[in-house]
């Protein structure tokens, strides 16, 4: 068992040492991240041996199973990850041996569920979860190091983004947006706008607008950049299919993620 843990905290050093933070969180083909590997990697080790122990989560090991889950914002560092798994298996490793003989078939719940398992049990699982997920990193590390670097954010990368929209491609416009991409439109029946979510539901809404304004244009356009965001400032222009004639200013905030789209915001003037 400890053999495991200790071949585990060897390997994916080995794997995810010397990965960037923008590769640390690729997600490849829409497979788990080596980022998401990592920190569920130190999450669930840390909770069943707190199960070993035959004790319950604290509401810090809650917080973080909530943290795991989500997509978490700022993303942690590959440095940062690393840390923290080599910390959880210095503590596991404390724990096994203090751990005897007599006490491996002592019986434990899991869970609000209260599931039933034992110290043994309990222990074995940890050690093959974590084989489990170190092969998934070390394949997944190999593949992230063999795509091409994503570029940093350029006003360049902006204008690109809205001749694409100029000439009505779709197909070269959802090349800019990451698989998780989110749009938020000028109007809508909430105060953000209304919200689509994924690559299909937003090339289906920006389907939908040039349908509704075939001569859609954005002129007098300029772009700022600073980091992994962006704003472009554009005069839209067009007429609807019902007849009405559009002149309206507007801009976009974008946020990027390893070189794509994960958000775009629109907002227009309210004209009077």
């Amino acid at each position: 068992m400890g053999h495991a843990l200790v071949g585990a905290v060897e390997d994916i050093q080995r794997a995810a040492g010397g990965l960037t933070d923008a590769q640390l969180w690729i997600q490849p083909g829409g497979a788990a991240s080596v980022g998401f590997h990592l920190l569920h990697l130190s999450g669930s080790t840390d909770r069943l041996f707190t199960y070993a122990r035959g004790a319950a989560l604290s509401a810090l090991q809650q917080s973080r199973l909530a943290f795991e889950r989500s997509a978490p914002k700022p993303l942690p560092s590959a440095e940062s990850l690393l840390a923290a798994w080599q910390d959880t298996v210095h503590q596991a490793l404390d724990q096994l041996a203090r751990t005897t003989d007599s006490m491996l078939g002592e019986l434990r719940t899991v869970g609000r569920a209260q599931l039933p398992s034992t110290v043994r049990g309990l222990l074995f699982h940890a050690g093959e979860h974590a084989q489990r997920h170190t092969g998934q990193i070390i394949t997944t590390a190999k593949i992230v190091r063999g795509l091409p670097t994503p570029g940093p954010v350029t006003q360049e990368l902006l204008q690109g983004f809205l001749d694409a929209f100029n000439r009505h491609d779709l197909d070269a416009i959802m090349g800019y947006f990451a698989d998780d991409c989110v749009l938020y439109t000028p109007r809508g029946a909430q105060p953000r706008g209304d919200r689509f979510a994924g690559k299909h539901e937003v090339r289906a809404a920006l389907a939908k607008r040039f349908e509704g304004i075939p001569n859609v244009h954005y002129g007098e356009d300029r772009h700022w950049v600073c980091g992994e965001c962006g704003i472009s400032e554009w005069t839209l222009t067009g007429t609807s299919v019902s007849g009405q004639q559009l002149e309206v200013r507007g801009v976009d905030l974008l946020e990027f993620a390893q070189g794509k789209i994960i958000r775009k915001d629109s907002f227009w003037k309210i004209l009077e």
